[in-house]
């Protein structure tokens, strides 16, 4: 003859498991650095090490950029390059971070203005827009340029950053802060086709 358990452990494991999760302190207030990804943006903190000078480069699925920068009469200026992997964009700005492009025969216009500079810190606004058929694009922001970790890290922070869509007669706006980090290519001005995508 053949005894059989009855079902009633695991049933009673999971209410006393239940039990013991639901006597658990509920902490009052959520930390959002405990959540990494799309909920929490944590800033890294600057450095001195390292200096600005030299060729800084981002790369995702969908993009390729480099930043140059360099001194101009004791003044930090850059140039920025953007090409798309995902869409026909790309361009490249003067040394004051200025462009105009066009995608196919519709106008981008790009600007990152730097109005605070340091050896540590470099500070501006972030406008770029893309008029195209039946719709347009928008990002406008603060931002701030800094170095991190052992100074081969460049954070591209963007605070207020704001992204506006239109096609026809619905917009759509969404709001985010937002980091990118390059890496130091070099401490010389590489050329674009140089660079180690």
């Amino acid at each position: 003859m053949t005894i059989r358990a009855p079902r009633l452990v695991p049933h009673c494991a999971a209410a006393l498991l239940l039990l013991v999760l639901a006597s658990a302190p509920v902490p009052a207030q959520t930390d959002p650095r405990m959540y990494p990804g799309n909920s929490a943006v944590e800033v890294p903190p600057a450095t001195e090490a390292g200096s600005f000078a030299g060729t800084w480069i981002y790369a995702s699925r969908d993009a390729r950029v480099a930043i140059w920068i360099t001194q101009v009469d004791g003044r930090w200026e850059l140039r920025y390059r953007y090409f798309s992997t995902a869409f026909p964009e790309g361009f490249e700005t003067d040394w004051h971070g200025h462009a105009e492009y066009f995608v196919r025969e519709f106008p981008g216009v790009f600007d990152l203005t730097l109005n605070e500079r340091s050896d540590d810190r470099l500070a501006g606004t972030w406008n770029w827009t893309l008029d195209l058929p039946g719709a347009a694009r928008g990002e406008h922001a603060s931002v701030e340029l800094f170095r991190s970790g052992n100074g081969l890290t460049l954070i591209l922070h963007f605070e207020n950053f704001a992204y506006e869509r239109r096609e026809a007669t619905r917009t759509r706006r969404a709001e985010a802060e937002q980091i990118w980090s390059f890496r130091k290519a070099s401490n010389r001005l590489v050329l674009w086709d140089e660079l180690p995508f």
